[in-house]
């Protein structure tokens, strides 16, 4: 009986460690997977409270202001049209044409130094350039222009003494109402001033060439011309007023006059003018838009 106990025994003995040996065997367990899937604390479920955002600044956009368009009930004033140029000081006692410029002092000269014409012929200021001065009063426009020309030529007579030694005067007398009219026409006036025949203060005169309805010689301009020599230079000086009568106009203070003045030059025996200096650069006889101007000042 005690030996069928023990044969009971073994063989449940040997039943248990065959099992044994043909399970897997157990593993250790890894501690990298276990702290990745290891729950974590437990989590606090209420809602925080968090600041409510503030707003971003943002830079504000400039308003453009629009103004609305008013049409004018008048026409705006427009300023008179203008030209650079010379201002004619009032004779307040009329001035002796004499050929003295004493009653000038005070008053500035405008230089005719510009080479028009003739750059081939041209030696410079001493063969040819002047200062001229400008004065008016309510009887004449006033002339004081003394000329530098190393030789004085002049054999011509009336529309000819333009090709000889010669001032030649341009006078628009309607400066506002014409100002971009290229063309001459009945109130543009020019008129040759001459020192002289053979020589100069020997029997001067004033040639009208335009308008071509008034050409011709004026008496009525006073002339007075007389030569200069010194060691250095040789010219002369001309006095000279020309009535407002001759050319068609009543002044007034302040009234702008298209106006040039151009100095002829021949130092030959032939008839055919050299060069030709003047204050007013681009001058063209027949375009009075580049004559310039001349402010009559009170």
């Amino acid at each position: 009986m005690a030996w069928t106990r023990a044969l009971i025994s073994l063989c449940i003995l040997i039943l248990l460690s065959a099992c044994t040996a043909a399970g897997s065997p157990t593993l250790a367990p890894n501690a990298t997977m276990t702290a990745v899937y290891q729950p974590s604390a437990t989590a606090n479920l209420r809602p925080t409270q968090t600041a409510p955002a503030q707003p971003q600044a943002t830079e504000t956009p400039l308003a453009l202001a629009v103004t609305e368009m008013v049409n004018p009930t008048t026409a705006p004033t427009q300023a008179p049209p203008q030209r650079n140029g010379w201002t004619a000081a009032y004779f307040s006692t009329r001035p002796e044409v004499d050929g003295d410029l004493e009653e000038w002092s005070g008053f500035t000269p405008a230089a005719a130094t510009l080479l028009l014409e003739g750059r081939e012929n041209w030696e410079g200021p001493l063969d040819l350039s002047a200062a001229v001065q400008v004065g008016w009063d309510y009887q004449n426009l006033y002339l004081g222009v003394k000329i530098k020309d190393d030789v004085y030529r002049q054999n011509g007579t009336g529309e000819d003494w333009q090709v000889w030694d010669a001032v030649l005067v341009c006078v628009d007398t309607d400066l506002t109402g014409d100002f971009n009219r290229p063309q001459r026409n009945v109130d543009d006036h020019q008129l040759w001033l001459m020192a002289g025949a053979p020589k100069v203060g020997e029997n001067p005169g004033a040639y009208q060439a335009a308008p071509a309805n008034l050409r011709g010689l004026r008496s009525e301009v006073e002339i007075f011309a007389w030569a200069y020599p010194s060691d250095h230079e040789n010219g002369y000086l001309m006095e000279v007023a020309i009535p407002w009568e001759v050319l068609g106009l009543q002044p007034q203070g302040g009234d702008e006059l298209g106006f040039a003045v151009v100095i002829s030059d021949n130092d030959s025996d032939q008839a055919a003018r050299q060069s030709l200096v003047g204050g007013v650069y681009g001058w063209k006889a027949a375009d009075p838009t580049t004559w310039g101007s001349l402010r009559l000042g009170q």
